[in-house]
């Protein structure tokens, strides 16, 4: 369910759709609805809209098949894609479960990979604490692995980051375009008022931004850098860490109007990212609303020339505290206009889908 638009690849879908619509592309969505309700404003944006029930049975986690793929086996969404004749789009490894049906051997597919779902879930394994679900994160890398050999069966992979289009490339060479991820920002914000505080912003629910947060705490913990925590449902854990420091605060839950406020008042965004995949969407909102960002090696080939990049403890500490005194300039910005009005343009994204269309 690609709305609303709160987490990485939900993000990427919602404004491609948005972009794609306003070229002028019309679309059928097939969506699966776990823990969302239908949306209105899809259908304003698309031709129809069929959602399906995830069935997320335990049993399936014995199949040779990844679990968020075979999770979404529904017949009906088979059925659907047969009414057509269309071309395809298949967002993410996990949606691809009949990109290989015969009954769709004629049809024109293209498949959007948000990272390299192996790589990303080994991250998961490496710092996950429960057993359960160590072995979960380590069944399903090893299935995921195997399974990129379905995307054979696409005529276009479009990925996320150089990175991803490095990779795929060796893999699958001649069918791999880059395609920048698609975002909320139209234009750069300029003229913030800063305040002296930094920012660390993500869902906190999620393990791996709840690992970034933990690493910050503990990496200004003997400082006095003021550090705001903000993001969806922190756990108890965290809540009780950012709780020991007074040089600490959060802000659980905030509004899109919060947060955005949030980013580009603070003098330095903090955004250290514990696994290397995929596109970083967070970190792009930073460079449109933001002032600086420090972040670690993990994200920074991306925007390397527009982030200040540490990684060690000492190298975190000593760049805050160097740039916390700094004025962000208008050399800055135009650096960042130069850049990502180039590469993450929506529109021109969408172009990009609507010329490999046949």
């Amino acid at each position: 369910m690609p709305y609303p638009p709160n987490y990485g690849g939900v993000i990427d879908v919602f404004y491609k759709i948005k972009s794609l619509h306003a070229i002028g592309i019309k679309i059928i969505l097939h969506c699966f609805k776990y823990g969302r309700e239908e949306q209105e404003i899809l259908n304003g944006l698309c031709e129809a809209v069929y959602y399906y029930e995830r069935k997320l049975n335990p049993t399936k986690l014995f199949s040779s098949k990844p679990f968020i793929s075979i999770t979404r086996n529904h017949p009906e969404l088979l059925k659907n894609l047969l009414k057509d004749g269309h071309p395809i789009l298949f967002e993410g490894l996990h949606s691809c479960f009949f990109l290989d049906n015969n009954a769709l051997n004629q049809r024109y597919k293209m498949v959007r990979m948000h990272n390299i779902e192996w790589q990303y879930y080994k991250g998961l394994l490496k710092g996950e604490k429960s057993f359960v679900k160590k072995q979960y994160f380590n069944w399903e890398l090893k299935k995921l692995k195997s399974y990129e050999s379905i995307l054979s069966k696409a005529d276009k992979i479009l990925t996320i980051s150089g990175k991803d289009q490095y990779y795929y490339n060796i893999r699958f060479p001649e069918k791999t375009i880059l395609l920048n991820c698609f975002h909320k920002n139209d234009t750069i914000r300029r003229n913030n008022e800063t305040k002296p505080f930094c920012l660390y912003h993500g869902n906190l629910s999620v393990n791996e931004n709840e690992q970034a947060a933990l690493f910050l705490i503990e990496t200004f913990k003997e400082t006095n850098i003021m550090i705001c925590f903000t993001g969806r449902n922190p756990s108890y854990l965290l809540k009780e860490k950012i709780k020991q420091f007074p040089n600490y605060s959060l802000i659980e839950n905030p509004s899109d109007e919060t947060l955005n406020e949030l980013i580009g008042t603070a003098s330095v965004n903090l955004l250290p990212f514990v696994i290397d995949a995929g596109a970083k969407i967070k970190l792009l909102n930073a460079l449109f609303l933001g002032n600086f960002i420090i972040s670690n090696s993990n994200s920074v080939a991306a925007f390397s020339s527009l982030l200040i990049e540490a990684n060690s403890p000492e190298e975190w500490v000593e760049k805050t505290n160097h740039f916390m005194n700094q004025k962000f300039n208008e050399i800055d910005l135009n650096k960042r206009e130069t850049i990502l009005y180039k590469k993450y343009n929506n529109i021109e994204n969408a172009k990009i889908i609507a010329n490999l269309l046949p």
